[in-house]
């Protein structure tokens, strides 16, 4: 027999949406139920934003009384928050069957710091809206006033427009996840702490920010062909460098940055000095050592 899942019928939001979305791949094969008949909604194996309690082992998970669930923070739950909460590990495994553990707990916490707590806010009134975020997508699926349109089906067509926004989510968490661990290796295995050589292109400001305080410069492959040297900023968001590039090779390019800078195959150098260019990945490291070791206020040529 499979699983009932049940919420309530009418106009839904962004919150039972996801909601709905992320149980149908923890619960494959569940048969939904839109609803507020008590009847109905009792019999049901799971019910999610109705029903008036939010009860974990009887797999309730409302929200919408005046002592609703709330996070460590203060911020109200939602009932996509209070699912993801006892649901979303579950959920990741199912989609995610051959990624290790470790990195489904990243993909868990990034989501619910960020989509899931996105919907919880906006879902109870903490925060602006807007007119082209994820809720007001939802909110076009549901019917119009004009138009003769079966909500039920409405909200499954909603749900799987979610479920695509969710599965791309849950991947660039993987991806970001895999970009930490693989430049927090490299980090540690650095000859010297002040270079990291990355062997691929990859997002790795996370990583060096989390941990390691002496890394000055970053080495990688640009997609747009050779290598770059880019200089780390201090802190996430930051246009500052912790030591950025040497004033001689600001705005350089060619044999004017291979002379300034003493390394046969430099390309460039940006004017706001963080970040250069070469055409091997030794030269890109030859760059890097030349800045870390620069004196910080050498005189230009």
């Amino acid at each position: 027999m499979s699983m009932t899942l049940a919420t309530h019928d009418g106009t839904f939001h962004a919150d039972d949406v996801m909601a709905y979305a992320i149980l149908s791949i923890a619960f494959p094969g569940a048969d939904l139920v839109r609803t507020r008949d008590p009847g109905t909604l009792a019999a049901a194996d799971l019910a999610f934003d109705v029903g008036g309690a939010y009860d974990p082992e009887r797999l309730l998970y409302d929200h919408h009384m005046a002592d609703g669930p709330v996070r460590e923070d203060g911020t109200p739950y939602s009932s996509v928050g209070l699912v993801w909460r006892h649901h979303g590990h579950d959920c990741l495994a199912m989609a995610f069957p051959n990624e290790p553990e470790w990195l489904l707990e990243r993909v868990w916490s990034d989501l619910d710091g960020g989509l899931v707590s996105e919907i919880d806010r906006l879902d109870n009134g903490v925060g602006d809206i807007g007119h082209g975020g994820f809720p007001a997508l939802v909110d076009d699926f549901n019917p119009r006033w004009d138009e003769d349109r079966n909500p039920d089906r409405a909200f499954l067509d909603a749900a799987e427009m979610a479920s695509s926004v969710f599965r791309r989510r849950c991947a660039a968490a993987i991806a970001a996840a895999r970009a930490w661990n693989a430049v927090t290796e490299a980090a540690s295995k650095a000859q010297d702490p002040r270079i990291v050589f990355l062997e691929r292109g990859m997002p790795w400001e996370a990583a060096i920010l989390d941990g390691f305080p002496e890394a000055l410069y970053v080495v990688y492959p640009s997609k747009s062909g050779g290598w770059q040297c880019a200089a780390v900023p201090p802190v996430r968001g930051s246009f500052a460098q912790r030591k950025p590039l040497p004033a001689a090779w600001a705005g350089l390019r060619g044999r004017e940055l291979s002379d300034a800078t003493g390394v046969d195959g430099a390309v460039f150098c940006h004017h706001a000095r963080f970040v250069c260019g070469a055409e091997t990945a030794a030269a890109a490291l030859a760059l890097a050592n030349a800045a870390a070791d620069w004196p910080e206020h050498a005189p230009s040529p």
